[in-house]
């Protein structure tokens, strides 16, 4: 289907294979991400001294502690990028057509925007981070992320304030061959 609205041009090609890919990259981006920052979130919540309990003091710090969350733990392993050009990153030479990783989650440890960046804090203002992209590849779900894990977080404080993992942490397996990092599952328990 092409549509011509002067001066803006929308082409839309709609093959199978095209929607198959969109869907699947919908699926991953929508639910696993989420599920797994879920997963990996409580790990570092209830594995970190203080924090969950702050949080089931103060259930309404399920936004921040979210936020907080997103910045510094993250669920990408990095971004690969193909680079078009020669050029020189630090002294490294990368040639047009080299594959680079772009590791995203170390400028969400900025000490420029945040002095204690590598310190967890659920009671942190919430501030930039690039835990969801950022411009033109800015997650299109990140507010519904962020309603998923603030209600996850409020909930599981205010119902389950006893919540603990079951099992030692040299015992989670965690996820292989997948772009979203975390646990393949967490085994909790409670009183």
């Amino acid at each position: 289907i092409e549509r011509t609205n002067y001066p803006l041009t929308l082409i839309v090609r709609d093959t199978a294979a095209e929607l198959t890919q969109m869907n699947g990259a919908l699926l991953i981006a929508g639910f696993d991400t989420t599920a797994s920052m879920i997963t990996y979130g409580l790990t570092c919540l209830l594995n970190t001294p203080g924090q969950w309990e702050k949080l089931c003091a103060d259930p309404g710090l399920a936004g921040p502690a979210a936020e907080e969350l997103v910045r510094y733990l993250g669920v990408s392993i990095g971004l690969l990028r193909q680079a078009t050009e020669d050029t020189v990153l630090n002294g490294q030479p990368i040639r047009a057509g080299d594959y680079v990783v772009v590791a995203v989650q170390s400028g969400n440890r900025d000490t420029a925007l945040h002095p204690d960046a590598d310190t967890f804090d659920v009671t942190r203002k919430p501030g930039a981070h690039l835990g969801f992209g950022h411009g033109a590849h800015a997650c299109v779900g990140q507010q519904i992320a962020r309603i998923e894990l603030t209600t996850v977080l409020s909930a599981l404080a205010r119902r389950v304030p006893t919540l603990r993992i079951a099992v030692p942490l040299e015992e989670i397996e965690w996820k292989r061959d997948s772009v979203v990092r975390g646990p393949a599952e967490l085994p909790v328990t409670w009183s």
